[in-house]
């Protein structure tokens, strides 16, 4: 019988033989020897090396002298390998409880080579181990600290979980720690998609441990990426009060959800790589799941808003901060250095006048507390009961949409928000406006010719100065700053207001302008203001009267020169040398004042955005928040034609708006056609070209993913790629399968397709092949 028509007959298992077959296998084994099987089943040849107790079963036909030719029954315990070469040798495997001994023999000996073989052996004879074991493996693996034993870990993980066997073998004590070190060792897209499969299998991290991981992960930027969209995955159960906290049943839920404190993180993470929109969507979670902010979030949240243009939230949180005495916490530093900013971005100078006024106001209050203030602390110290500030009596302050927690920051807190004090500093823990302020709202004010509104700010703030000398004011520092730009009208303008006011003016700012005037050859400008120094009764320095009589005698004018030589030895006035003058005057142009090197700085700056962008994105936000898509559609023509040019933050509202009222993707896609052409435009065609960032790119592709675009989908991939942008596969794999799972699954109907739908399934399947789908 040939070796095809045995297969074709129900084979039994048997393990006693009859015949001649049966006394020469016996007779083999029992002189270690070994007998050699060979047959075909199904088109396949088989060979087998016995020993031992082998599980066979052959029919009892066809056998012919020392040929045997029979078929092997495979049981699903034991495997069989085959060595290269002539005739072929198989080897029979051994039993699986002594695989899983060896398996367990090697974590215990820490052999990590040797106990990847075994699992990998076990599983191609076995299939998986149990759980104790397999999460013994990824514990050891995972406590090893090497990357490469990680990526095995993982990829343990991963092949468990595409055999839809996550219940049945892993643990979530395993899972946590595999999680854990593979955030540690910077490696956030293994450690992000163990921590959305825990929550997959319902197997739900705690808060604090999945904010420990998110803090490992926001250090790089593809980490602080994941960890937005893992705070946003989180969100997704608890807002809107979706989850009912009275329940028991919700509890290991509940323990999940987002606090404070990773929202902190994230939020630091997102501004720490400049994606502030992605912050954004995260505070308005924040709010939806019912997530009080404190003090760190709001030096955050002022930071978010300043960057991406929303000065009425801004303002609105000014509310709240009013409400804390003295300023004494520098947490909020941030906030009034975020606030004067907008001001001054959206060209407001009366607001930015009136908060640094106020600040002005707040410290003078402050320093003529001091003495109140430490006989409070004294008697606090004495054990008295003391008085609570709002930032520490507990309650819960509502003058913001968002709720606050109003507790002072706690030392253990994960979050060390770092306060840009750009335009404020700190000092004595007082906030006080510093030069880098004043340099920017001068410059507006002389930009604009408001020299009158300039004037009268000076003299409020010199009302508003603590104690200092004229010479070291702000308002002599913006004179000086003037006369050193050699803007001489303005600096004059600004000491007649002062003297109108009646502030006196110190002898330092009429000399340095009296100078400036010789210097500039303007003999009436420094007749005049010779007048106005002999008035107010102040004495000239020898340097003055030096340029005083080199300015007569540049302009031939004898007389005049002996007449100031006179006047400066009746006043016992010393003269300065030409060598002395000139170093004087070396001296000077090196060591500019403080405010003046400021002012030049912001001169200097010409990447400011123009002030009517900030103005009509903000028109824009405004509308596409409410929903009102019409109105931010007619803004948006209206700014585009009034020659100002949108940025990302325009596309960013308006993808959004569109996003957010019925899933408006066509005239997404229609807006993307627009981007595309500002973003190939040069300058001189009077268009601004427009930067892609990885923030408005991810925003585009999520809505094209959601509204089955995936031709577009695919350029903005390409895109992406080409630039080396970051993408969260996982987050576009969850999408699809969500909204589109079955989409073109039926391959009878190809036939009837048209060449539009097919070129669109083409698209789909080419998406699915690069989310790993395919």
């Amino acid at each position: 019988m040939t070796v095809a028509a045995i297969g074709k007959k129900k084979l039994m298992p048997a393990t006693v033989f009859t015949g001649f077959f049966s006394n020469f296998f016996l007779s083999s084994v029992s002189s270690n020897q070994s007998a050699s099987v060979t047959g075909q089943h199904n088109g396949r040849m088989y060979s087998n090396h016995y020993c031992n107790h082998p599980k066979f079963a052959f029919s009892d036909e066809g056998v012919s002298g020392l040929s045997l030719h029979g078929l092997v029954y495979f049981s699903p315990s034991y495997r069989y390998f085959s060595s290269a070469g002539s005739p072929t040798i198989l080897k029979q495997a051994r039993n699986p409880s002594m695989l899983a001994e060896e398996l367990e023999n090697a974590l215990d000996e820490q052999r990590l080579e040797d106990a990847m073989q075994g699992y990998e052996h076990f599983k191609q004879l076995e299939g998986f181990p149990r759980k104790s074991l397999v999460s013994r493996l990824i514990n050891v693996l995972a406590h090893s600290g090497d990357s490469k034993w990680l990526e095995k870990a993982y990829a343990v993980v991963l092949s468990i979980v595409n055999e839809k066997k996550q219940r049945q073998l892993f643990d979530q004590e395993a899972l946590t720690q595999l999680c854990l070190r593979l955030a540690s060792a910077q490696m956030p897209v293994p450690a992000s998609t163990i921590l959305r499969t825990m929550v997959d299998m319902e197997e739900y991290p705690s808060v604090n441990f999945w904010s420990t991981v998110v803090t490992h992960m926001v250090k790089t930027y593809n980490g602080a990426c994941l960890a937005s969209e893992i705070v946003i995955d989180m969100c997704y159960f608890f807002k809107d009060g979706r989850v009912d906290p009275r329940k028991r049943s919700n509890q290991p839920l509940l323990s999940m959800k987002p606090n404070t404190e990773a929202f902190n993180i994230a939020l630091n993470g997102s501004l720490a790589f400049g994606m502030t929109r992605k912050a954004e969507e995260l505070l308005e979670l924040m709010t939806r799941v019912g997530v009080k902010a404190d003090a760190n979030s709001i030096a955050l949240m002022a930071q978010i808003y300043e960057s991406n243009g929303r000065r009425e939230e801004l303002k609105k949180l000014k509310r709240f901060i009013d409400e804390i005495p003295g300023m004494l916490d520098h947490h909020y530093q941030q906030y009034y250095n975020s606030l004067l900013t907008a001001h001054l971005k959206f060209g407001d100078l009366v607001a930015a006048s009136e908060l640094i006024l106020d600040m002005l106001k707040r410290a003078k209050a402050a320093r003529n507390s001091l003495v109140a203030a430490k006989s409070v602390l004294a008697t606090i110290s004495k054990g008295s009961k003391g008085y609570a500030t709002p930032m520490e009596d507990g309650k819960e302050h509502n003058c913001s949409p968002m709720p606050f927690k109003a507790e002072k920051l706690q030392a253990q807190s994960l979050v060390e928000v770092s306060s840009h004090g750009e335009l404020v500093s700190f000092e004595n823990r007082i906030l006080i406006p510093n030069h880098k302020a004043y340099a920017k709202l001068v410059k507006g004010y002389l930009d604009t010719n408001r020299i009158n509104d300039l004037a009268e700010f000076l003299v409020k703030v010199h009302r508003e100065e603590g104690p200092v000398s004229m010479e070291n004011s702000i308002s002599a520092q913006v004179i000086d700053a003037c006369v050193a730009m050699d803007w001489l009208d303005q600096a004059h303008d600004i000491i007649d207001e002062m003297n109108a006011a009646e502030i006196p003016v110190g002898i330092g700012v009429y000399s340095s302008l009296l100078k400036a005037y010789c210097k500039a050859h303007r003999p009436m400008e420094v007749s005049t203001l010779l007048k106005e120094v002999r008035k107010a009764g102040l004495q000239l320095d020898g340097s003055c009267y030096d340029a005083l009589i080199e300015s007569r005698f540049a302009n031939k004018d004898l007389y005049g020169a002996v007449g100031l030589f006179k006047e400066m030895r009746e006043a016992k006035v010393s003269s300065f040398s030409n060598s002395c003058q000139s170093q004087i005057n070396e001296v000077a142009k090196e060591s500019k004042p403080i405010l003046v090197a400021r002012l030049l700085d912001e001169i200097n700056d010409n990447q400011q955005v123009a002030v009517g962008t900030h103005d009509w994105n903000s028109v824009i936000h405004f509308f596409c928040k409410a929903h009102l898509m019409n109105d931010a559609q007619k803004a948006y023509k209206k700014m585009t034609a009034l020659g100002y040019h949108p940025n990302t933050h325009t596309f960013h509202s308006l993808i959004h708006g569109y996003s957010t009222s019925g899933g408006m993707y066509q005239e997404i896609t229609m807006l993307w056609a627009d981007m595309r052409r500002r973003a190939s435009a040069f300058p001189e065609s009077g268009v601004n070209p427009l930067n892609f960032d990885q923030e408005l790119l991810d925003t585009v592709l999520y809505n094209f993913v959601r509204g089955a675009y995936f031709a577009r989908a695919l350029e903005v991939i390409s895109m992406m790629e080409q630039q080396k942008m970051f993408i969260d596969k996982f987050k576009y794999t969850q999408v699809y399968l969500k909204y589109h799972r079955n989409l073109y699954k039926n391959k009878g109907t190809r036939k009837a397709e048209t060449e539009a739908q097919f070129s669109r399934r083409e698209q789909v399947m080419a998406f699915k092949k690069w989310a790993g789908l395919d």
